[in-house]
């Protein structure tokens, strides 16, 4: 072999190299969107159904608490449980907020553009 002859062989082993490092970083974020792509798809269920038994709890709980309770028995009621029933109400109000949330902000991501 001649020195022009090594020197092609040098360039083309460079190029398909070259080739296959992009092939394997295209292979790589692929992997990562599918990662991705599963962990928030796998997220979805549980809090879907964390709102919707929270919107139920609550659904429950303010109209018990403020018309049965706050309106009519009042005084017969006892306080320490009114107050407790009333902040973990309210501790559930914020919780189904936060999830809301969160689920508004699974729903919008992109996957396909880099971050």
């Amino acid at each position: 072999m001649n020195e022009l002859e090594l020197k092609e062989l040098w360039q083309t082993s460079n190029e398909r190299l070259e080739k296959s490092l992009k092939i394997s970083e295209q292979q790589s974020e692929d992997i990562q969107q599918l990662k991705i792509q599963h962990y928030l798809s796998s997220m979805k269920p549980v809090k879907i159904f964390a709102v919707l038994i929270a919107m139920i709890w609550v659904g429950i709980g303010v109209p018990l608490l403020f018309f049965e309770i706050f309106m009519n028995a009042y005084e017969q009621s006892n306080k320490i449980f009114l107050f407790s029933a009333t902040i973990q109400v309210l501790v559930t109000l914020i919780a189904l907020a936060v999830y809301v949330y969160q689920l508004i902000t699974i729903y919008n991501v992109n996957v396909t553009e880099t971050v």
